[in-house]
């Protein structure tokens, strides 16, 4: 069985810590990241099949990582 890979972006540790061990519990491949660089970085290396991405996020906002990601 094929397991989904998830990228959670959150600038808030205690909302990554969360996600991250529920999500890992349930069988999920879960890499994390702090900010749409970091975000960006990881997609190359790690090619998720989810993405929970936050809002707010102190380099650039949810919304701009998303347009990019269609793009």
């Amino acid at each position: 069985m094929i397991k989904p890979k998830v990228l959670i972006v959150d600038d808030e540790p205690t909302s990554l810590e969360l996600l991250e061990g529920y999500l890992s519990d349930k069988g999920y491949i879960i890499e994390c990241a702090k900010n749409g660089k970091e975000c960006f970085e990881k997609i190359n290396f790690f090619s998720p099949d989810i993405i929970i991405l936050d809002i707010k996020l102190p380099d650039i906002d949810g919304l701009t990582i998303l347009e990019k990601l269609k793009k």
